[in-house]
C-alpha cells in the first residue's frame, strides 16, 4: 500500500509540473525578459545598481 501511496504521489507531482508549472514559465518568457536581456546600441553600459 505504501508503494501505490509514493506512486500516486508521483504522478500527481509530475501531472501538476507539467500542466501548471511549465505552461505558466512559458507564457511568463513570452511576455517579458525576467533577466532584461534585451541589447541596447545606445546604453553606454549594461551596468545596474544592486537593489535594496
Amino acid at each position: 500500500m505504501d508503494a501505490l501511496r509514493r506512486a500516486c504521489v508521483f504522478v500527481l507531482l509530475a501531472v501538476t509540473y507539467l500542466f501548471v508549472l511549465v505552461p505558466v514559465g512559458l507564457v511568463t518568457r513570452l511576455v517579458r525578459d525576467p533577466l532584461d536581456r534585451a541589447l541596447r546600441p545606445e546604453a553606454r553600459t549594461y551596468w545596474a545598481r544592486p537593489r535594496a
